[in-house]
């Protein structure tokens, strides 16, 4: 049987967000995940795992961004 991967990680904004995270811009990346999680949520609820890796890219947004400006 295959496994499909959550609806949320074939979204444009999903995508693009990785791509600035992977170029070192975490920072512009934050907004655009932070839009993406709060309708994902409404759409699937929180505990959903479509939910789930809109979750995770935010959250590993944010500790990169932080990260970023610490050693700044």
């Amino acid at each position: 049987m295959a496994e499909i991967a959550p609806v949320v990680t074939r979204d444009p904004r999903f995508l693009a967000g990785r791509k600035l995270v992977e170029r070192g811009l975490a920072d512009e990346a934050v907004d655009i995940y932070a839009t993406l999680l709060e309708e994902t949520r409404t759409q699937y609820g929180d505990a959903s795992i479509e939910t789930a890796p809109a979750y995770y890219e935010y959250g590993n947004t944010l500790l990169r961004a932080v990260t970023k400006q610490q050693m700044a």
